[in-house]
């Protein structure tokens, strides 16, 4: 069996991505478990106590919603994997604008964000919680996506 778990699986991209836009787009995953609105950054955290496996939420808006407090300077759509962030697109050109679909939770866009830094944190905040239901939630998502296909 550890032999069988130490085996390095090939990454599938697009089913990855397939399943966290599903999943990102669920009304019942970000009322039930994450409890914001969308806009949901998942990331890992570095550390946990031993048996509480934690995972941390970026919040990609603060309370004045995201115009109040992103200064539009492109920093996250240079470092974007996925080009999920973008410029010159949607209702007012000179906002940067993002595909949620093409979102994969990798976070590089909360690292480089310089309104994050100036404003004390407040226009991507952490908030941690339990990752168990995190993995029960994302299995089922899973299932139902293979199911859809």
């Amino acid at each position: 069996m550890q032999q069988a778990s130490d085996v390095e699986r090939p990454r599938d991209r697009e089913r990855h991505v397939a399943v966290l836009g599903t999943l990102r787009s669920s009304q019942r995953y970000l009322r039930e478990f994450l409890d914001v609105r969308p806009g949901g950054y998942v990331k890992r955290a570095p550390a946990s106590l031993p048996g509480v496996p934690r995972y941390l939420l970026l919040r990609a808006e603060n309370d004045a919603g995201p115009a109040a407090t992103c200064i539009h300077c492109g920093a996250c759509v240079a470092v974007c994997p996925t080009q999920a962030n973008r410029e010159f697109e949607g209702g007012d050109p000179r906002w940067i604008t993002t595909d949620q679909l093409r979102r994969i939770g990798c976070g590089t866009c909360v690292e480089v964000c310089p309104a994050n830094l100036t404003n004390g944190g407040q226009t991507l905040r952490v908030v941690e919680a339990p990752a168990a239901d995190w993995f029960m939630a994302l299995e089922e998502i899973e299932k139902g996506w293979r199911g859809n296909s």
